[in-house]
């Protein structure tokens, strides 16, 4: 796998760049108007080539080893598996996921 550094997120928009064999490369990851999918276009700056995917989270996350706080914001709310086991009872976990959703 190549160095995965996640260059800029915003409200609407994540930009990834990536450095290896195929530099420059960089992905830019976009809220789509589909609830849970993004588009995601990699561009490589030398050759002016790019590729459109529209992906859900989990398979943007599969592919690219990134978390969900690095995806844009307001389109996907997820509670890891780690996070619900460190709050093991019912109160802390509401509480626990109502900051996360608001935050």
């Amino acid at each position: 796998m190549k160095n995965v550094i996640v260059t800029k997120i915003v409200k609407e928009m994540t930009s990834i760049a990536l450095y290896g064999e195929d530099e420059p490369y960089r992905i830019k990851i976009i809220k789509s108007g589909w609830t849970d999918k993004f588009h995601v276009i990699s561009e490589w700056g030398d050759t002016g080539e790019y590729v459109h995917k529209l992906l859900s989270h989990n398979e943007i996350i599969d592919l690219y080893k990134i978390t969900l706080d690095e995806l844009p914001r307001n389109q996907v709310f997820g509670i890891t598996k780690k996070e619900i086991l460190d709050n093991p009872n019912d109160t802390d976990l509401g509480k626990f996921t109502r900051k996360k959703l608001y935050e």
